[in-house]
């Protein structure tokens, strides 16, 4: 005979599956890479730059241990690329010396293969370029377990001052991070989710999703990086309607969006053309840009769109910029990310947003949908 509890939990799942509704399910296979937000140079500075103000060069980083010595190499979380780049001995960064913590060895590995085949990778608008060759080499965990043969590009001249970690989507999956590791066992699903914490501390998940980090539920998007969002709402009230697709990029540290939506912006907030701002009127306001991305609507807080400049205290400078400089595509970078939990599927190509949670609990589950 059934007890009370088991026949509560098979009308559980019986409506379950007579609903259609996905359950959720609890699960070991994951791993967690500890992210950092980081001050990097940029040889190809954002479009911010033409406009007269600096690209501070805030990104997420995290360690990755590469070769048969496990060598800890420090990169850049980029969902807006695909492969894994960092730089050789001997190259350059951003055209001066390449961090110490961001080199690779090749010499230090016996597992180490070089393929023998260029690698030339452009960034942001393209012009970013990156110059390397491609290599195989084990990428190993903590706790023991790695992917063997994963295949990666070393390079002699970087766009960047340390590595790019790309886990974006692609169709070649022996040289995508988050892939190579479901066809290495160590995840269920080709998939992660993002969550930029309030003390510059964060995380990447793969194969999970925490639902402890974000309230309500999962906004899902069926697409690969861009949406079709709707607008955007002003702090007085002014919609601004999106007439392209966005995309969401970690590597992007700022909006590059229409020049019509970052005229309107620069006018309401008091802004000069080339974009400083009397930083009473842009930080500390309580007041927030609204995003409506279609399902949901994402409120986010003025002040994260923009930051002191070290001359003159008083004034501001702004991460919203025109895409002019990124071939007509509008990203929404970190100071959107950071207000929300971001998931991502590459295998059935979703992307799911909620607003983020910040706390320390975890309640990490399998992909569900």
């Amino acid at each position: 005979m059934l007890s009370l509890l088991q026949i509560s939990v098979l009308v559980i799942l019986l409506a379950a599956i007579a609903n259609g509704t996905p359950i959720e399910k609890r699960h070991d296979k994951f791993i967690v890479h500890e992210l950092e937000r980081t001050e990097v140079n940029l040889q190809k500075r954002t479009p911010s730059e033409q406009q007269n103000f600096f690209d501070t060069g805030n990104r997420w980083s995290t360690k990755l241990k590469l070769g048969s010595s496990q060598e800890a190499v420090r990169v850049i979380l980029d969902t807006g690329s695909y492969r894994l780049n960092v730089p050789g001995l001997g190259a350059t960064c951003a055209k001066q010396t390449c961090a110490a913590d961001a080199v690779f060895h090749p010499d230090r590995s016996s597992t180490f293969k070089n393929l023998t085949e260029g690698s030339d990778s452009g960034y942001g608008d393209g012009s970013a370029i990156t110059k390397g060759y491609k290599v195989n080499d084990d990428l190993y965990f903590d706790d023991g377990r790695k992917i063997p043969d994963f295949e990666f590009d070393v390079s002699t001249v970087s766009a960047t001052e340390i590595g790019l970690f790309g886990v974006g989507d692609t169709d070649d999956e022996k040289s995508n991070y988050v892939f190579a590791s479901k066809h290495a066992g160590l995840i269920n699903r080709a998939g992660y989710s993002v969550y930029l914490g309030p003390n510059d501390q964060g995380t990447l998940l793969l194969g999970g999703v925490d639902k402890a980090k974000y309230e309500g539920e999962l906004a899902i998007f069926q697409s690969e990086q861009n949406i079709n969002a709707k607008s955007i709402t002003t702090p007085s009230g002014k919609v601004l309607p999106f007439t392209k697709v966005v995309g969401f990029d970690t590597g992007n540290n700022g909006l590059s969006l229409d020049k019509s939506i970052v005229d309107e912006v620069y006018i309401e907030l008091g802004g000069s053309p080339w974009g400083q701002f009397l930083c009473d009127r842009v930080l500390n306001t309580g007041r927030n840009l609204t995003f409506d991305l279609g399902p949901i609507n994402i409120s986010v807080p003025l002040s994260n769109f923009f930051y002191r400049t070290k001359v003159q205290p008083a004034v501001c400078n702004t991460f919203i910029f025109d895409d002019s400089n990124t071939g007509g595509l509008q990203g929404i970078g970190l100071p959107f990310l950071r207000d929300v939990y971001f998931v991502k599927d590459l295998e059935k190509k979703t992307i799911g947003i909620a607003p983020v949670k910040h706390t320390d609990d975890t309640d990490i589950v399998d992909f569900w949908f």
